[in-house]
């Protein structure tokens, strides 16, 4: 395999969030993405997380930022053009 080929092949995994202009967030590189809840003391102090489901792992993922995805945390596109800022 030459140098640019093994370059570019490591630019393709390293980690990388781009924000889009009015749209999702894209994820993209070696990523584990993972659900993960906070575990609060008595005193309702955040104390460690608990690491629960894992997803597959994608290339890409489009994360919604707008709030009305039906399948959070991924993008539907359900939101109106324009209403993610």
């Amino acid at each position: 395999m030459s140098e640019d080929a093994t370059a570019k092949d490591a630019a393709d995994l390293t980690p990388r969030i781009r924000v889009s202009t009015r749209g999702p967030y894209l994820a993209s590189g070696k990523i584990t993405l993972t659900v993960r809840t906070p575990r609060y003391d008595e005193r309702g102090e955040p104390v460690e997380w608990i690491v629960g489901e894992k997803f597959p792992e994608r290339p890409t993922y489009v994360l919604c930022r707008c709030g009305h995805s039906g399948n959070k945390p991924f993008c539907a596109a359900r939101c109106t053009r324009g209403t993610a800022s």
